[in-house]
């Protein structure tokens, strides 16, 4: 895990920036998969940890985590009802002729 927070080739993050300019979607990457592993391991703890700090306890956990399974994107089905550009386009019309004429009557009174 801090192999992820690590700068890429420098010492220091801006010493990685300087070298060469970093894409921000690559570090969003790297953010995300650091904190999912430091979530994932602060899971994993609260089951490990002992109830009765006094008491004796012994526990053995096996976990087994998997990559998730790709969504299946159904296609898509054609319900005949056409593009509905005209509608839209009329619409946005109207409205800019009903504030043209709000806009009119209101300087004239």
């Amino acid at each position: 895990m801090v192999k992820l927070l690590r700068p890429p080739g420098a010492r220091t993050w801006a010493g990685a920036i300087r070298k060469r300019p970093l894409p921000s979607a690559a570090l969003l990457r790297r953010l995300f998969a650091a904190r999912m592993r430091l979530v994932r391991a602060d899971q994993y703890q609260s089951f490990l940890a002992d109830p009765d700090a006094d008491g004796r306890s012994r526990a053995v956990y096996v976990y087994s985590t998997l990559r998730a399974a790709s969504p299946r994107v159904a296609p898509a089905t054609d319900t005949g009802g056409g593009s509905n550009a005209l509608l839209v386009v009329l619409a946005v019309v109207g409205s800019l002729v009903v504030a043209v004429g709000g806009l009119v009557v209101w300087a004239h009174s």
